[in-house]
């Protein structure tokens, strides 16, 4: 699950995997760092992958990084390995 950055909440800014055995356990993968106001590119829509082991989202990396124009629009995809089964 991928959360929108708000300031306060839990979770903001974060990819966190849920156990779906009915437990509500939940572990924090990563955070995004993407300024995505104006940008659907740059949401970061996490998406895992079959195995579970590996999440794929996108990301310009500018969340606090100024007004750049150049950096809000240089989206990448970015990996994140994890250690569930």
């Amino acid at each position: 699950v991928s959360y929108y950055p708000a300031d306060g909440k839990r979770f903001s800014d974060e990819i966190v995997a849920v156990k779906l055995d009915g437990s509500g356990a939940v572990e924090r993968l990563g955070r995004t760092h993407s300024d995505a106001r104006g940008l659907y590119r740059a949401e970061p829509h996490a998406v895992p992958s079959r195995d579970g082991r590996r999440v794929i989202f996108a990301s310009n990396w500018a969340r606090a990084c100024g007004d750049s124009v150049a950096m809000k629009n240089d989206i990448k995809a970015y990996v994140i390995e994890t250690r569930l089964k």
